[in-house]
């Protein structure tokens, strides 16, 4: 499932969608005052409850065992493990932060994968989606392959969302061909379905459309990032249009509706936040020949992230101070009731516009981070959150 949560990159992220029958909008929250700043350092009396971060963890990079390269949020099981999908790469950790195994061997044998395209950690297994491949293969956690089993081509470029009732649910992409043009458009995407020995995949009916700068699908620029959480069972919660608002699919119903909807002020990008790697420039065919159009982010999505603990929904927004480094997080319950808002440090090495597909998570009492460390490669840090007041637990 992470690569879809954070995956967010490669629909385009780690670590679950949609009929396009609307109930009644949710909450309508705060705006930022008219007139200030869009990343305006708020009032004594305006500021949430700040909590505090302490390093409780610290896993390094082993150059002969493994190593961080462009990796997913990480992603922690029922007994406590962490889980980082990589390139090449099914890292497991134990809870005190020990390498245990890299589940990942590359290959077309038994077992062995061409890429990863999402996984499942469960009690006494790991199911990991090999897509071009077009099969699952289920490992225990001794690594030793319990099931191989193929799946139906028709997934094409399809990410592993996960699993409900005996079924494995996946998200595609339907991309069009744009004629050599470079433009503004609005892909859908679907939710697609299978168990394993069926032949064919169903196509569900939930979907939702995500915005992209496209030239034909060798030039790909994500418009808003994905984020998507597990709920629960049965249910995910999705932000895809880079508004403060989002939704609800239902496994079991095959629908999406409203969860959560907010008023909320655009954060401009500051020129210093960008980097050369922020602007893309795409050919674009003409009647008069090819000229290069230009695409950049002007604006932060409303939410950054999503995160489920236990009977709350975290969500981390474009609300920022900036002075001191700290990043605004609204909670609500699993109705979709706002409780409050929360200021949560950034720690170090993450850049305020990439937070949307930062690879961090919220698990229990952990902020989980990959980010560069002290001699720029890589680290994962568990965080240990303090100060966090009764409602948001």
């Amino acid at each position: 499932m992470n690569k879809i949560l954070s995956g967010c990159r490669h629909l385009a992220v780690y670590g679950s969608v949609l009929t396009l029958v609307f109930a009644v909008a949710v909450y309508a929250g705060f705006s930022l005052p008219a007139g200030k700043a869009d990343n305006v350092e708020l009032s004594a009396a305006q500021k949430p409850p700040t909590v505090t971060l302490k390093p409780s963890l610290r896993i390094t990079e082993s150059p002969d065992v493994f190593l961080f390269v462009s990796p997913f949020p990480p992603e922690i099981d029922e007994l406590g493990y962490i889980w980082v999908s990589d390139q090449d790469q099914l890292l497991l950790f134990s809870p005190q932060g020990k390498f245990v195994r890299n589940f990942f061997k590359k290959g077309q044998g038994p077992g062995e994968m061409s890429e990863l395209s999402g996984f499942i950690p469960e009690r006494d297994r790991v199911l990991v989606f090999n897509r071009f491949a077009c099969k699952m293969v289920a490992f225990d956690r001794d690594g030793r392959i319990l099931q191989e089993r193929s799946i139906p081509q028709a997934l094409g470029l399809a990410n592993l969302l996960g699993s409900f009732r005996g079924r494995f649910y996946f998200l595609r992409a339907f991309f069009q061909s744009t004629g050599g043009k470079a433009v503004f458009l609005d892909v859908p995407v679907r939710l697609l379905s299978t168990a394993l020995g069926e032949a064919e995949a169903h196509v569900d009916g939930p979907w939702f459309p995500r915005r992209h700068f496209v030239r034909d699908t060798n030039w790909i620029k994500n418009v808003h990032f994905l984020q998507i959480a597990r709920a629960d069972e049965s249910s995910f919660l999705i932000a895809n249009n880079g508004e403060y608002e989002i939704r609800r699919l239902d496994l079991s119903r095959m629908e999406i509706s409203p969860f959560i909807r907010r008023d909320y002020r655009k954060v401009k990008i500051r020129p210093e936040w960008k980097t050369p790697r922020d602007q893309s420039r795409f050919p674009s065919e003409t009647l008069e020949g090819t000229e290069f159009k230009t695409f950049e982010h002007e604006e932060l999505d409303d939410v950054l992230k999503i995160w489920v603990v236990g009977q709350k929904v975290w969500v981390l927004t474009s609300t920022f101070d900036e002075p001191n480094r700290l990043v605004r997080a609204d909670v609500y319950n699993l109705k979709g009731a706002f409780l409050g808002s929360l200021m949560l440090p950034l720690p170090p090495g993450l850049e305020w516009m990439r937070l949307s597909y930062a690879p961090m998570t919220l698990h229990e009492g952990g902020l989980y981070v990959l980010a560069p460390g002290e001699i720029d490669a890589l680290e994962l840090v568990r965080y240990s959150l303090a100060g966090v007041p009764e409602w948001a637990r």
